[in-house]
């Protein structure tokens, strides 16, 4: 497997990579995070033939700007033209990276789940659309999508313990996102074709309700058939809230069969 930084203008991404891939997909880390590709799905997704881009979010890491926890979905369709139009730089050899495939798959995990079904419902369109400990919404409108804490502690450790990683404009901004609203309604912007999703949420997650977690996630997707499919859901029973955990023997199984099924457009 081929593991090197990428460049689209001044955002870094990891690239992992097979070296005969056929597909191309996008993973979401939820927070915090690290630099580094995260362990479990990237072995799970380069082992399907995927080539995966993991991106630093804007303001944090190496990363340029400012961390914006509302709106770091736009990311997303960046990232998708950078690499079908031929521009991201991979920095091991310091020339164009050349993707063989347009992004097909959309992988996200906790936070990244926002950040995912965000982008999708403002118009971004992959094959399809794998969620982690799903949260399509946080606040109040999170616990919808099971969850049972207000999430304060986990806002303020990832602000006082990664001051340089998570550079927020504003000292409150990650705690208001996690405890108050995601400043989002839901909405879906008009865009044509279907996105295929699978839903994986964890047995055993101190910070989640999983049936809640389930129903929830599954209701919206269900609730807006002319842009979503459902192609599968599991609760990874004993699984804690980290993706290496919910890859377990029968989810990594459904997933795979699921990643080989062509899906709807």
């Amino acid at each position: 497997m081929y593991q090197v930084r990428v460049k689209f203008e001044d955002q870094i991404a990891n690239w992992s990579a097979p070296e005969d891939y056929s597909k191309v997909a996008i993973h979401l880390a939820g927070l915090p995070n690290t630099p580094l590709p995260v362990p479990g799905i990237t072995e799970f997704l380069t082992g399907q033939g995927y080539a995966l881009l993991q991106p630093h979010y804007p303001g944090t890491h190496d990363s340029a700007g400012v961390f914006d926890p509302y709106a770091t979905h736009v990311i997303v369709p960046a990232w998708m033209s950078a690499l079908e139009r031929g521009l991201v730089i991979d920095l091991g050899k310091s020339e164009k990276l050349e993707a063989k495939e347009d992004v097909s798959l959309l992988s996200s995990h906790s936070y990244g789940t926002y950040v995912g079904m965000r982008a999708l419902r403002e118009g971004a369109m992959v094959d399809k659309a794998v969620f982690f400990c799903t949260s399509f919404a946080y606040g109040k409108l999170g616990r919808q999508f099971g969850q049972i804490d207000d999430k304060s502690s986990s806002a303020r450790y990832v602000r006082d313990a990664f001051p340089l990683t998570f550079r927020t404009e504003r000292q409150d901004a990650i705690e208001e996102f996690y405890v108050e609203h995601s400043h989002d309604d839901l909405h879906m912007a008009p865009a044509e074709g279907v996105t295929d999703c699978f839903v994986v949420s964890p047995g055993a997650d101190e910070t989640s309700d999983p049936k809640v977690s389930q129903s929830g996630a599954l209701n919206f997707l269900r609730s807006h058939a002319e842009r979503f499919s459902v192609g599968g859901n599991l609760i990874a029973e004993g699984a804690g809230h980290a993706v290496a955990s919910m890859l377990n023997e029968q989810v990594r199984s459904e997933l795979a069969k699921w990643l080989n099924t062509e899906g709807v457009r």
